[in-house]
């Protein structure tokens, strides 16, 4: 799906015009939209109508470059104030396979079917509380950053006990779920933390779970009262931030880019104001992005930038997807805890610290003289026992 048209029939559709690029003395930058609300909190107002100038600021390539950049993390751009961002992975903490460098020091917490079976939903606001205070610990083993996304919890249901990720789940309840959910993205939203509440929806398999959109079947009655219940609990009791879509197919339709799930559903019928990120995807064919942009989806979860974000023809409504998906993007990250410290004269630099540089060149002149050594001993040996 190339989207090298748009039908004026489709509810996306606009004809308005949009000027990208556009230069300024002073730009606006996002630490200035922080106001502080009623509750005594700092916060950006979603209708603030400054977001639209700064959308102006932004060129095509830099919003397809936010958008199609989101392997978990968000990318900067300083002539707005915009900080890049860590957005570990899962349900069972800042985990991100424990692999990842930039997540270190981290607590690997109990399963969500352990969470959910204490039925205590104090208990997993204090997990949310204690994840968030991690993220604003943040990258100590690197340049300091905050971690300011999660990609958790997960709440889809456990249909099976033979489902492949039944780990990552509370429940087969949908109202324990929902509840337990709610409570830790509560929890960690109160330190700052934007939760990606995952997989939108009916991702309960995974066998051929990604190789080419598995395809579910379900009607309405069922998926409002079991699968979609978890999220529209969330979504109204936390005011969660961010949603991750699945791979699978509703029907015909991939979740991802369905306009009926994201839009009409989940942001109009439910009052979800943030951004939905993909599963992760290396650009699979049947999850284009600039279908995703359309639906009301905004970060595409990939290793490297989507120039297809773009489009072959950059027309009206594609131009208004993008910048939407962009605000969303935004709009978040300014609410979170990856503002901390930002404030008028701040440039980002994100670079390994000095003592950290200091270790390997240690390293290196330690390893050095060691190969230096080995050398010398080598030819003094074959100096008193020359080979014949």
């Amino acid at each position: 799906m190339t989207f090298t048209y748009d039908d004026e029939n489709e509810p996306y559709y606009t004809e308005q015009t949009y000027q990208q690029g556009v230069t300024a003395d002073k730009y606006i930058q996002l630490y200035e939209l922080l106001q502080k609300n009623e509750d005594g909190k700092w916060a950006a107002d979603y209708d603030d109508p400054r977001w639209e100038t700064i959308l102006d600021y932004l060129t095509v390539d830099e919003m397809a470059n936010m958008i199609g950049t989101g392997n978990f993390n968000t990318v900067k751009i300083d002539r707005i104030g915009k900080p890049a961002t860590i957005d570990p992975d899962g349900p069972a903490g800042f985990t991100n396979f424990m692999g990842d460098p930039s997540v270190h020091d981290t607590c690997f917490y109990v399963s969500e079917c352990v969470v959910g079976a204490t039925w205590n939903k104090q208990l997993a606001h204090g997990m949310g509380v204690m994840i968030g205070i991690e993220g604003l610990a943040g990258y100590t083993n690197g340049d300091g950053r905050t971690y300011s996304g999660w990609y958790a919890p997960a709440v889809n249901i456990h249909r099976s006990p033979f489902s492949g990720r039944n780990w990552e789940y509370y429940s087969e309840d949908p109202l324990l779920t929902g509840l337990m959910g709610a409570s830790v993205v509560q929890g960690a939203n109160s330190k700052g933390v934007y939760t990606y509440v995952k997989h939108l929806v009916l991702n309960d398999q995974e066998t051929n779970r990604d190789a080419n959109g598995l395809v579910t079947w379900a009607d309405e009655q069922t998926m409002r009262e079991i699968y979609l219940k978890p999220v529209e609990i969330i979504v109204k009791q936390a005011d969660t931030k961010g949603i991750m879509s699945s791979f699978n197919r509703i029907g015909n339709v991939w979740t991802g880019g369905s306009y009926t799930l994201l839009t009409d559903v989940l942001r109009k019928e439910w009052g979800f104001v943030g951004m939905v990120i993909t599963d992760y995807s290396v650009q699979n064919a049947y999850m284009p992005p600039n279908q995703m942009i359309r639906a009301g989806g905004d970060l595409y979860l990939t290793q490297g930038y989507l120039p297809s974000t773009t489009g072959s023809t950059v027309n009206s409504t594609h131009l208004a997807a993008m910048r939407q998906a962009v605000k969303n993007i935004l709009y978040v990250v300014t609410n979170s805890n990856a503002m901390n410290g930002k404030g008028e004269g701040i440039v980002y630099r994100y670079a390994m610290p000095y003592w950290q540089i200091g270790l390997i060149a240690l390293n290196v002149v330690m390893w050095l003289l060691v190969v230096l050594i080995g050398v010398i001993r080598i030819r003094k040996t074959k100096k008193k026992h020359p080979i014949q």
